[in-house]
């Protein structure tokens, strides 16, 4: 499989990484989870130490290094490569202590729990990639949908 092109829109921590030229990186269709009754897009911001992909770099870059190192996925170039084909996968969709938050947990090798932020901005409603992690074995949270994966930019 080859991956497409990513690239970024800005190197501000609002800006988003790019997937050939388009900031959704998936979609979750309406319905899936209560209260969100319209297609909602999925998105890498830069971030900074708190979200986004500096982030993932900052706080789980041995993992994606041990991960690339195995060659359990060969095609990781960069975190948005890693959060791309992450999506790219079935998952759970669980509750987190926050409203706007929700974790999917994807078991498909490498095992990850993602977290995603919904972010209104008023002409604007998408989910932002807040982190993306080994999953462990606990994990807290009601689960409250299945993601199944629906590329935007196809």
């Amino acid at each position: 499989m080859s991956l497409p092109l990513f690239s970024l829109q800005g190197n501000r921590k609002f800006n988003f990484w790019l997937v050939d030229g388009n900031k959704n990186f998936a979609m979750i269709p309406a319905n899936t989870i209560v209260d969100v009754n319209h297609d909602t897009a999925i998105r890498l911001q830069v971030g900074d130490r708190f979200f986004g992909e500096k982030h993932i770099i900052d706080r789980h870059d041995h993992w994606i290094n041990s991960l690339i190192k195995k060659g359990i996925i060969e095609q990781i170039n960069s975190v948005a490569s890693l959060v791309w084909l992450k999506l790219g996968q079935r998952g759970n969709i669980y509750s987190t202590e926050s409203t706007d938050k929700m974790k999917i947990v994807m078991n498909i090798s490498p095992d990850a729990l993602m977290v995603l932020k919904y972010i209104d901005t008023g002409n604007d409603k998408f989910f932002t990639v807040l982190t993306l992690y080994k999953t462990t074995s606990y994990i807290d949270g009601e689960k409250i949908g299945t993601y199944l994966p629906r590329f935007r930019y196809r």
